[in-house]
């Protein structure tokens, strides 16, 4: 039974799946090691707006994966207007996104009203965006920021 009461019915032959499969597999991997090349600003925030991708596809943890992007070296290069205008080039990304704020349960947006509302997490206050992409810049940036006080 879920927390609502419902019956939940799982297919004893799926496997439960965290996340949903990932259609695109052409995204480059994230640098593999730090030491050896300094990654120019735009690979830094490519890396941060791919997280959801490698942590599907790549055996890292989320502190790992930022350890990794490259964010920590120059964290001003990731802000929620440099992602919004990355994510309109890759909407798709957004969706990815979705699933791991869902997840997580740090900062996540909805669609509220004909805009979207971002939740920042349990002690902040909801913040209101006409545009899509500047809501999920937000989420994003909060995220990153969250995850890197860990690393």
């Amino acid at each position: 039974m879920s927390a609502l009461g419902q019956k939940r019915s799982f297919a004893p032959d799926q496997p439960y799946v965290r996340f949903a499969p990932i259609a695109d597999t052409s995204y480059p991997p994230i640098a593999p090691d730090l030491g050896q090349n300094r990654m120019d600003k735009s690979e830094v925030l490519q890396n941060v707006c791919l997280l959801p991708i490698h942590y599907q596809t790549e055996d890292l943890s989320p502190i790992a994966l930022v350890q990794r992007s490259g964010y920590l070296e120059v964290p001003e290069t990731v802000t929620p207007e440099s992602i919004s205008a990355y994510l309109r080039h890759h909407p798709q990304l957004i969706d990815a996104w979705e699933i791991w704020a869902e997840d997580a349960r740090t900062a996540w947006c909805k669609k509220v009203d004909g805009g979207y509302t971002v939740y920042p997490g349990p002690s902040g206050r909801p913040i209101k965006f006409k545009d899509k992409f500047a809501a999920w810049g937000d989420v994003i940036a909060r995220n990153i920021l969250h995850i890197a006080k860990f690393a």
